[in-house]
């Protein structure tokens, strides 16, 4: 069984809607003694901007900074992340906050918050990215 077998898996326990179709779906997880705990579902939009589809965490392991932990791996690897909250779902706005993110658009229609953290050109430099060259040079 691989990582999003395991993440389909732990989302079919313990996530209110059902694990989305896996086709172009990254997972990751967490484990605990060969026991998955934790589990994140992405879908890469375009290189460098990914939608984090899910994350959800075993009821024995929440709130110890676990999916954080997840959310601030997925930071390293993209310049862009987004995530949709139901509107059902609101409570679980302020985590995205406090992992960066901003709410950017309200989908009334389909009843949910899209959020979206975008790399600071700062941290693009600091890697390498986004650096220009003068004319001059």
């Amino acid at each position: 069984m691989n990582d999003l077998d395991e993440c389909a898996l732990l989302f079919q326990r313990f996530y209110p809607v059902p694990f989305p179709s896996k086709c172009n779906l990254l997972g990751y997880s967490k484990f605990n003694k060969k026991q998955i705990i934790a589990s994140v579902a992405v879908e890469e939009v375009v290189p460098f901007h990914s939608h984090i589809v899910g994350i959800v965490t075993h009821p024995d392991y929440r709130k110890q900074g676990i999916a954080t932990e997840i959310v601030d791996c997925l930071k390293k690897q993209y310049s862009i992340l987004t995530a949709n909250v139901l509107f059902s779902e609101s409570e679980n706005m302020g985590f995205w906050q406090n992992c960066g993110f901003q709410m950017k658009e309200v989908n009334m229609e389909e009843k949910y918050y899209i959020f979206r953290w975008e790399m600071k050109t700062e941290e693009h430099k600091s890697e390498g990215l986004g650096q220009t060259r003068s004319d001059d040079e």
